[in-house]
């Protein structure tokens, strides 16, 4: 049996940021069990939680150090919150030590949280 993963931070924003994940395989038309999935793994020092989703990802997280927000058109859409999710996500995960990274593949995204981690 693999020892428990650990994480050591503040309880409150770690749920947050599981509950900000998991709000993006509840997409417009909901998660697909086929192609969206959660885990939770442990490499080296650390956690990993990734999250892969049939929804493309990298092009409302932008691209280089930050992510974009921006929502010319004033409508509040789908693509803003999601950004605004995965800003918030990038902040807890950094507080924490940590780093988050979006990958897109030609059927969806990855999205990577990794954390310092003890076992136990």
């Amino acid at each position: 049996m693999e020892p428990a993963v650990v994480i050591t931070g503040d309880p409150d924003r770690l749920r947050q940021l599981t509950e900000r994940l998991l709000g993006l395989l509840r997409g417009p038309s909901g998660p697909d069990p086929a192609r969206d999935s959660i885990r939770l793994r442990r490499t080296g020092g650390a956690a990993e939680l990734v999250v892969t989703s049939s929804r493309h990802l990298a092009h409302i997280a932008g691209t280089g150090d930050g992510f974009s927000s921006a929502n010319t058109t004033g409508t509040g859409d789908a693509d803003t919150r999601v950004s605004i999710g995965l800003i918030l996500a990038r902040i807890i995960t950094e507080r924490h030590g940590g780093t988050l990274t979006v990958t897109d593949q030609p059927d969806g995204s990855t999205l990577t949280v990794r954390l310092p981690a003890t076992t136990r």
